[in-house]
């Protein structure tokens, strides 16, 4: 048996050192003769860093396909490739595939999209493309109807499936990317996927752009590529997205009183919603976000009658835990009053506003 055993595990070894060289070759850049079978507009780039990225990068995804499968999956260019395979720890607890080459345009991504993106079944997809487009002149219209199959074939996937459509980041015209092509482009990005639930659009462009439209050098050192700062920035764009889409945020904040407060509400209503003052501990107590507090006598507010005196009530306070000033609101309502009010609240529906400063709330029960 133990011979046999060794024959099959080397008959597997032979197997998969012969794989490697097919797996390279299917991946590999299409040659130039082949660019016109190929779907998409535009001349695929060239030059050295961008081939090496391409043909080392994905056949080592193909080999992830299995691990990345319900992944949330970004599509990009050099940008997308910035954030690494980690996502510099942005989106803690997401499942995360980086599907980013540098230099690659819409007609690339178009190209690889089936087999880096679609094939991990993406629990969502987060576009990041055009730029490199605009540096080589790619017409703007091409590049739109690139954007458009490229919606149809994720469309075509899954049509429930979210995809966030970030905007062309700003650039410079030093870097040929004006900013009148990438607005021309935005436009048309925005105009391929709206009314469209399945898409959301973010507008990584105006986020980024100084006042003259162009990059900012604090977060786009060289007018092109984020530094730290900038992943920060677009991370806190994306994150509320995320947890709309239950990514994030996924469990209930636990609500803690500050020191000296002591939470009064039941958790289910607001039951009791008018403000009433215990007379005989010193409570002001309001519903929905029920507070106690009773203020010392050195601590509570002069008395509006007698300036010279301290407030005879210990709850004198407001909401937010502030001693009121002298206003007439502040005065805590005799027994006549709150019999009245409450005879009112039967009846109402609206809400008093509490200036954030001054007067005591008073909530109606709705």
């Amino acid at each position: 048996m133990r011979p046999l055993l060794a024959w099959v595990l080397v008959s597997n070894l032979i197997s998969l050192v012969a794989a490697e060289p097919d797996l390279a070759e299917h991946f590999a850049l299409p040659p130039p003769a082949a660019e016109a079978s190929l779907p998409g507009e535009g001349a695929l780039r060239r030059y050295d860093g961008y081939v090496k990225r391409w043909n080392t990068s994905r056949p080592q995804w193909a080999k992830d396909v299995t691990n990345d499968q319900g992944a949330v999956v970004f599509l990009g260019d050099s940008i997308t490739q910035g954030w690494g395979t980690d996502f510099k720890k942005s989106f803690e607890g997401m499942k995360l595939a980086n599907r980013g080459i540098g230099g690659d345009t819409t007609r690339g991504m178009l190209i690889r999209l089936q087999e880096d993106v679609l094939s991990l079944h993406p629990k969502a997809v987060v576009l990041l493309m055009g730029t490199n487009d605009i540096e080589v002149e790619v017409p703007v219209d091409a590049i739109g109807r690139n954007f458009q199959k490229i919606v149809a074939a994720l469309k075509a996937h899954d049509p429930k499936m979210p995809v966030i459509v970030c905007r062309v980041f700003p650039s410079s015209a030093t870097k040929k990317r004006p900013k009148e092509t990438i607005n021309a482009v935005n436009a048309l990005f925005d105009a391929a996927v709206k009314n469209d639930p399945q898409f959301t659009v973010l507008d990584t462009y105006g986020l980024f752009a100084n006042a003259e439209g162009d990059a900012l050098p604090a977060l786009f050192p060289d007018l092109l590529h984020l530094n730290g700062a900038g992943y920060a920035k677009w991370a806190s764009a994306l994150w509320p997205l995320f947890a709309t889409l239950g990514y994030l945020d996924t469990q209930a904040e636990v609500f803690k009183p500050d020191p000296g407060f002591v939470s009064l509400f039941n958790g289910k209503d607001l039951t009791g919603s008018l403000y009433r003052r215990d007379q005989g501990r010193g409570e002001i107590r309001r519903a929905g976000l029920k507070f106690r507090r009773t203020l010392p006598s050195h601590q509570r507010p002069p008395c509006r009658d007698h300036p010279g005196r301290r407030s005879p009530h210990p709850g004198a306070i407001d909401a937010a835990g502030i001693p009121p000033r002298l206003h007439p609101q502040t005065r805590v309502p005799g027994h006549a009053q709150r019999r009245q009010r409450r005879l009112s609240a039967q009846a109402s529906v609206t809400v008093s506003r509490l200036p954030s400063r001054g007067s005591l709330q008073r909530f109606k029960k709705i």
